[in-house]
């Protein structure tokens, strides 16, 4: 697509964020820290606290994703960082049968969330 180009999402990026995710953090206050955080930690979370968690992994300078942007404004957020920092993945029993398998040599990234608000799905965003 060419009017869209993808962003890591940096402090001075994170009003942009804000804007794509809304109020509620993209999904019931989740602001990307489902594979961050322990359950009970993120569920005690879910809003504002998971915002602050975020926004402090983005102050510190953390691989946390990629904003789609489209005529300079956001439409897409992909979440994707090194797998030892989502410490659900590295407990998830798949993960780890795959690694039994072919342990990794360099760090492996994940893809962890695609998120597009409803006014920019099914337009080529994910896909991009």
């Amino acid at each position: 697509m060419p009017d869209l180009e993808c962003r890591p999402l940096i402090a001075a990026r994170w009003g942009d964020l804000e804007r794509l995710f809304g109020p509620r953090g993209a999904c019931g206050g989740c602001w990307c820290m489902w594979f961050r955080l322990s359950g009970a930690r993120f569920r005690s979370g879910a809003g504002d606290a998971n915002r602050a968690a975020l926004r402090r992994l983005v102050d510190a300078g953390a691989p946390t994703g990629l904003i789609a942007y489209r005529s300079g404004a956001p439409v897409g957020w992909c979440a994707v960082a090194p797998r030892r920092d989502q410490p659900r993945l590295t407990r998830s029993p798949l993960v780890r049968a795959a690694e039994r398998l072919r342990p990794a040599l360099e760090p492996v990234w994940a893809v962890t969330c695609l998120y597009l608000p409803p006014a920019h799905r099914g337009q080529g965003v994910a896909r991009a």
